[in-house]
């Protein structure tokens, strides 16, 4: 799952140069710089949200734009939830294995958010091929945590002279 930061540069106010091993590269035609700017792995409440508020509910692993408007949502839901989580010492979700056809889901100690209806409600996992867990635990908390460092910086930065826009997709 990736968030990508694109700065527009057609109109010749700002001087680019990349250097690769000490070789300056022509950036005279360059029109746009992307970056990755956010990086999640089996995050699925944070891709459930894009595919919610931003894609229309349709999850297809394309590139959507994503306005600051819908940074700044996702950055409250994520602090409401971290306001909000009430973790305790419970059992977390370790893994699944199969042993002659049969199906053994393992646990281990770890942190669980005692309050799931609530924090549900607010920031919802979703279920697929390869979308890590969908328990509430400290793991859910930590990428919230994370979704967080990752949307402050960018919507703190001044950059009223640039022309920029942000994309989200996701591969499966």
């Amino acid at each position: 799952m990736y968030l990508e930061k694109e700065i527009f540069i057609r109109d010749n106010k700002y001087n680019v140069v990349i250097k690769k091993n000490g070789v300056q590269l022509d950036t005279s035609k360059v029109t746009t710089i992307k970056f990755e700017v956010g990086y999640w792995r089996k995050a699925n409440h944070i891709h459930n949200w894009f595919v919610e508020n931003v894609q229309d509910g349709t999850d297809d692993c394309e590139r959507y734009y994503v306005n600051k408007e819908h940074l700044q949502k996702l950055l409250n839901t994520c602090k409401e939830v971290v306001e909000k989580a009430k973790l305790e010492d419970g059992k977390t979700y370790a893994g699944t294995t199969y042993l002659d056809g049969e199906q053994i889901e393992h646990y281990e100690n770890g942190k669980i958010i005692s309050n799931v209806n609530e924090i549900a409600q607010l920031l919802p996992t979703k279920s697929g091929f390869f979308f890590g867990s969908e328990q509430y635990d400290g793991f859910y908390l930590e990428s919230v945590k994370e979704t967080i460092q990752i949307l402050e910086p960018l919507l703190e930065e001044d950059v009223d002279d640039w022309t920029i826009s942000y994309h989200y997709t996701s591969s499966w």
